[in-house]
């Protein structure tokens, strides 16, 4: 049986209570380490106390929790442990369901559950499935601002694609950009990251894992390559990555002010992209510029080259003046490019 993957939690904070069968750990413990990374305090049974009743742990844990979370199979639909959580539970609780794998229901258990609508993963994409259940929890648990810490950030945007856009037609634009977003998606999915936001061109994705990251990035500039290159288009990928805090405020992303730039690591990133277009970089290749602390946190295998931040920012800037006060900011952060190859 699979280990547990963290402590349960034990604090003062409003948290979740999660009911799930034991036979079912393969699929339960990595959507737990999820939740938890996203921001939410996760109570299980890795709570239960040795020596202590098992059925008092259980009930305090449900009487202190704001919701309960039931990850239904067949396996925890007949589990007996299971079915009094639940039914102990319905009475005081907001009961958010997500239903694993199709499931029939019988006797009492689905009498008590009719009227509570589930999340099934037979019915939405794994994506649209999280985003849904982080919302639902993100309400039950009166928490507005969820705070996920230590992730690697990842922006990107085309390069070009402007004009691209306006020398095509509708239907080949829209075949562009779904080629754009199957990439992305396949390799931000395999490297264990998540997409935050996909807004035609630019994304948002995140990595709890720098070297992760770094890899997912390395294989999204070569399938892009690959694609822009056999369709001979000239619209290669600027990358911004920056290391921090995110504070997510429903479908709005901020980030914890770095303490000696004052600007925050989204800020960084989309910055980082905005200079790639201004001219510092020229030529019809891809460019990833990143931060110090993505390069410590990066392994020994991975090739950064140095950039003069001065140079990238240059004084006499003309554009907005909130954009000079990020770049004079910017000055006092180490800026490196990622050389994947």
């Amino acid at each position: 049986m699979r280990q547990p993957p963290f402590r349960a939690y034990d604090g003062d904070d409003a948290f979740i209570f999660v009911c799930y069968s034991h036979a079912d750990t393969e699929r339960v413990y990595p959507e737990l380490e999820r939740l938890r990374l996203e921001g939410f305090n996760i109570w299980y049974d890795e709570g239960v106390s040795p020596g202590s009743s098992w059925r008092d742990d259980v009930a305090n844990a449900i009487d202190d929790a704001h919701v309960m979370l039931l990850l239904l199979t067949p396996a925890s639909a007949t589990s007996t442990h299971c079915r009094k959580e639940i039914h102990y539970a319905l009475d005081s609780k907001p009961l958010v369901i997500v239903e694993l794998e199709p499931t029939e229901l019988e006797g009492g258990l689905k009498l008590a559950l009719a009227n509570i609508h589930a999340l099934r993963s037979t019915e939405l994409e794994q994506e649209a499935l999280e985003r849904k259940l982080d919302e639902v929890l993100q309400q039950h648990t009166h928490v507005r601002t969820r705070i996920v810490k230590d992730q690697t950030i990842v922006y990107t945007d085309i390069i070009r694609f402007v004009h691209y856009q306006y020398s095509q037609d509708l239907t080949t634009i829209e075949r562009f950009l779904l080629q754009h977003e199957q990439i992305v998606r396949k390799t931000t999915e395999m490297e264990g990251g998540i997409l935050r936001f996909l807004d035609g061109d630019n994304c948002l994705i995140t990595f709890s894992d720098t070297n992760r990251a770094l890899a997912a990035i390395r294989s999204l500039l070569r399938d892009w390559h690959e694609y822009t290159n056999n369709a001979s288009i000239d619209c290669p990928l600027k990358i911004g990555m920056s290391r921090g805090t995110l504070h997510i405020f429903r479908s709005f992303i901020l980030g914890k002010r770095h303490r000696a730039s004052g600007v925050t690591p989204v800020d960084i990133t989309r910055l980082l992209v905005e200079e790639i277009g201004r001219g510092y970089f020229s030529g019809n290749e891809s460019y990833v510029l990143v931060t110090d602390r993505v390069v410590d946190n990066a392994g020994e295998q991975w090739n950064f080259k140095p950039i003069k931040a001065d140079e990238f920012f240059p004084g006499n800037d003309e554009t907005s003046r909130a954009r000079r006060h990020l770049a004079k900011d910017m000055l006092t952060i180490p800026l490196f490019q990622f050389l994947p190859d």
